[in-house]
């Protein structure tokens, strides 16, 4: 369902057979344009409108829909509370402790244009790769070093995975509608705009059940 915030009164509303709500995010905003449309507020009604959702909508597909849209929206990656500075106290939020290495747990070497891992061994470079929407530079360890390693279980993704390998983005081909959201959802702003959700949405569902 959409509802507004001032009235909570509902825009559009649809039942899905479906669990995953990214592919469903589209449909419903057509239906509110629609409904809009019919009562007299014009197609256009939604440009400008701040749309605030939950992680189940995030996807690059939907973003960028709404960005097509002109709809100012608000919708985090599933990942957000664990950057979030508020939540860093919060047992169900703290990063657990095989959390995987991310590439700000290695150490770039400029003048050997290398990586040194947590463990002190080298990831070399490996050269140029494209990958998705974006290009950049591909560092490898190698099998010795972490066949062995200690802290296998906090860098590699399964006990199947031969060598770390770390990507460094350095060009988007496209504009990364994913990338903007995560940065607009880190800011003060972004986050007390979307902490307003459960509160417009929620009640809806309570007072139709009531």
């Amino acid at each position: 369902a959409i509802s507004d915030s001032k009235n909570q009164i509902i825009l559009e509303a649809e039942a899905f057979g479906n669990g995953q709500e990214q592919g469903l995010l589209k449909p419903m905003i057509e239906g509110a344009k629609e409904n809009a449309n019919s009562i007299g507020q014009g197609e256009d009604y939604l440009e400008g409108k701040i749309l605030i959702s939950d992680t189940g909508s995030f996807s690059e597909d939907n973003l960028k829909y709404l960005a097509g849209e002109k709809i100012d929206a608000y919708i985090p990656d599933q990942q957000f509370r664990n950057r979030d500075p508020r939540f860093i106290e919060r047992a169900r939020h703290r990063p657990s402790k095989v959390s995987r290495y991310t590439k700000e747990d290695f150490t770039y070497r400029e003048d050997t244009n290398d990586f040194i891992c947590p463990n002190s061994k080298v990831l070399k470079y490996s050269g140029y790769q494209t990958f998705n929407n974006t290009e950049g530079r591909r560092y490898i360890s190698t099998r010795t070093n972490c066949r062995s390693c200690a802290l296998r279980n906090n860098c590699l993704r399964s006990d199947k995975t031969m060598y770390r390998t770390l990507y460094v983005i350095e060009k988007y081909f496209h504009r990364n509608y994913s990338e903007e959201m995560k940065k607009k959802i880190d800011t003060p702003e972004g986050r007390d705009i979307y902490s307003r959700r459960m509160g417009i949405i929620e009640p809806v569902f309570g007072n139709i059940r009531h």
